[in-house]
């Protein structure tokens, strides 16, 4: 049973208590754990209820989940969860500088480990290339757009490139690998060694695509520097605003 508090006895949910619009108020993760939620407690007591996807650049993203006020505050009304909150706070407040300092040389290293491994497996799982004859190359790239869109957007001709796009669509274990990958850390930068090393396969068995291969693959080496100075500059605006 949920046990709904009144206003303003709830310690954990800060300022935003004071909301007018309590219904419709939400929080974000980083609010939540300020107030001494953990991710273990978010998932057994709560319920997203909405979730903002923010595009930074291929295969960078970021999801920012919003849960409601009021379903913060009744959960956290609960005795168990009241209690655990409590002592996360209490923990949190008493820890030594050396303390956190530790922990986050560790996750920092868990997430240096995490990153390894999802370039190292961008480089060395396999890959696979079906070679097909021209015209059922044509006809897959006409009905399925180019072998990625199922045909709402108007199909514009048959050429190199859309040659290779259909290949490394339908033809090879791109999407597979790709979708192993979603998700993990460092996945945008696993995205670009894993489409070089397609289209470098498909060079090797489609021989006549070759120079539209190492045309894409040249301007997937600029996307990917692009990609690097917005992190750099992402960065250092972050430390900038730390600093401040």
């Amino acid at each position: 049973m949920i046990i709904k508090s009144s206003e303003g006895a709830n310690p954990f949910l800060g300022s935003a208590i004071e909301s007018k619009k309590r219904s419709e108020s939400t929080l974000k993760r980083a609010d939540l754990y300020s107030r001494g939620w953990t991710a273990g407690l978010i998932k057994k007591h709560l319920c997203v209820a909405k979730v903002e996807h923010r595009h930074l650049a291929p295969y960078r993203y970021s999801d920012v989940f919003h849960y409601r006020l009021s379903d913060v505050e009744q959960a956290a009304a609960l005795p168990e969860v009241r209690a655990k909150l409590t002592a996360n706070l209490f923990r949190r407040a008493n820890t030594t500088p050396e303390t956190k300092a530790k922990r986050s040389a560790s996750a920092k290293a868990a997430v240096a480990t995490k990153h390894a491994e999802t370039l190292i497996y961008a480089s060395e799982c396999p890959i696979t290339v079906q070679v097909v004859p021209e015209d059922e190359l044509r006809e897959w790239a006409r009905i399925t757009y180019l072998g990625n869109y199922q045909g709402h957007r108007e199909y514009p001709g048959f050429n190199d490139r859309t040659a290779v796009n259909c290949i490394r669509h339908r033809f090879t274990n791109y999407a597979r690998q790709l979708s192993y990958l979603e998700g993990r850390v460092a996945t945008d930068k696993a995205y670009f060694v894993l489409k070089r090393r397609i289209l470098d396969e498909i060079a090797k068995h489609y021989p006549h695509y070759a120079a539209e291969c190492r045309e894409q693959a040249f301007n997937l080496e600029l996307d990917q520097r692009r990609q690097a100075a917005y992190a750099a500059a992402e960065a250092g605006a972050a430390r900038e605003k730390s600093s401040s």
